[in-house]
């Protein structure tokens, strides 16, 4: 009889797991467990649908993508690791031998007090883009809260369509541990020069119908208020077994949780950092991609083991790109190289160890971050040449990746 593996979930991730497989061959059964009718959307799609409305292909595979796979449209409420079952409304069942959770995460909710007639809304899932998309055409005056890589989009898309926005965030900066200070200052006031209010240090602390109040005493009047303050992992199914969850489902170096057998991987997951070695999260597309394979590797007898969580980001705004990948502040003993333009709007910024590269923050620099993100993750060495990427970090970053995928 073949192996039943159960996918919860159908994130990048997931897809991800899917995808390795059949490239590989597997010969179990898959089924699919889908809150979510299929094809997904990507909930990274939806600030470029509320901007463009270009709803002709923001699916994250198409539907063909599943038909060699059982489908389940519907919400996992639990599982059962001593029988091998999960479990599923109105009293069903559905065994497996092997079991993937990818259940990714929501928005993080904004606990605070506010009216029935204005709520504060939240962008991760398509009913969201529906309700901001129609009260934003009956709104002029817009609050965002956090100015993280949603809210900064957000806060675009809008300033575009010539509303009056207003960004609040907790933090001394705009993408508050994405970039460096410095870059940080750049962004901030790149935005500002289109129109866009940013008060930092400041949260919000109640919202009436059109009015909000915020922690340094201002009032201020509110429309619509969106909140995109992080995220909250998906994490309930295992709620009342012995996996072990932190702020997501605790993995090894196999994205295998503390029950054998049972694995998560994506937004869910959490594990350790490339550098650092501390348990984190790591909610990116590049991390999910890697993470999938790592358990479709599992789950086909081989031996890969996943090195550690390694960030990388990519941000356009008003026709600029930043690309932030690895550490954005230096240790003790590391090599920093930076330079700057306010004027002429860029920045970058490269941090070495041991003529191996740590991390960079690019602002209107073209770089093919992919490239990058593997001197990186192979350590390749970069002694006495890293003045030369600094100086040339496009054309000589292409060579050295070459060189490196020919060593």
């Amino acid at each position: 009889m073949s192996e039943r593996v159960v996918i919860i979930g159908g994130s990048h991730a997931a897809n991800s797991v899917i995808e390795t497989l059949r490239w590989e061959d597997f010969r179990g059964r898959l089924t699919l467990i889908s809150e979510e009718k299929v094809p997904l959307l990507s909930p990274t799609a939806l600030p470029y649908l509320l901007e463009n409305g270009d709803w002709k292909d923001p699916w994250l595979r198409p539907l063909s993508f599943y038909q060699d796979i059982r489908v389940v449209e519907t919400r996992a409420i639990g599982i059962e690791p001593d029988r091998g079952r999960v479990v599923l409304p109105g009293r069903k069942r559905i065994s497996y031998d092997r079991l993937v959770i990818a259940t990714g995460a929501s928005a993080a909710p904004l606990t605070i007090e506010t009216s029935r007639e204005n709520p504060v809304l939240t962008l991760r899932k398509v009913q969201d883009l529906h309700r901001i998309a129609e009260k934003a055409r009956r709104s002029q005056k817009i609050l965002i809260i956090g100015a993280g890589l949603i809210g900064l989009h957000l806060a675009q898309i809008f300033s575009q369509a010539k509303k009056k926005v207003h960004v609040i965030e907790l933090k001394d900066q705009v993408l508050p541990g994405l970039i460096p200070s410095g870059l940080a200052f750049q962004v901030k006031s790149l935005f500002e020069e289109k129109g866009v209010r940013i008060s930092l240090g400041v949260r919000l602390e109640t919202l009436r119908e059109k009015e909000g109040r915020l922690s340094n005493g201002e009032r201020v009047g509110v429309d619509l208020a969106i909140a995109a303050i992080g995220i909250r992992t998906n994490w309930e199914v295992v709620q009342g077994t012995s996996i072990a969850v932190r702020e997501g489902i605790v993995v090894n170096d196999r994205m295998e949780t503390s029950l054998p057998g049972i694995y998560a991987c994506g937004d869910v997951a959490e594990y350790r950092d490339f550098f650092t070695g501390e348990s984190r999260l790591n909610p990116n597309l590049v991390s999910a991609a890697e993470q999938g394979r790592t358990v479709a590797a599992a789950l086909l007898g081989k031996s890969d083991r996943h090195p550690g969580l390694i960030s990388i980001n990519t941000f356009r705004c008003f026709g600029c790109e930043l690309v932030s990948l690895g550490r954005i502040e230096a240790d003790v003993g590391d090599h920093v190289l930076e330079q700057g333009n306010f004027e002429g709007k860029f920045y970058k910024r490269m941090i070495f160890r041991d003529g191996r590269l740590k991390g960079l923050s690019f602002f209107n620099i073209p770089i093919d971050g992919g490239l990058y993100y593997k001197l990186v993750r192979e350590g390749v060495s970069l002694e006495r040449e890293e003045e030369r990427l600094f100086r040339e970090p496009f054309l000589f970053g292409k060579a050295l990746a070459q060189r490196a995928s020919k060593a």
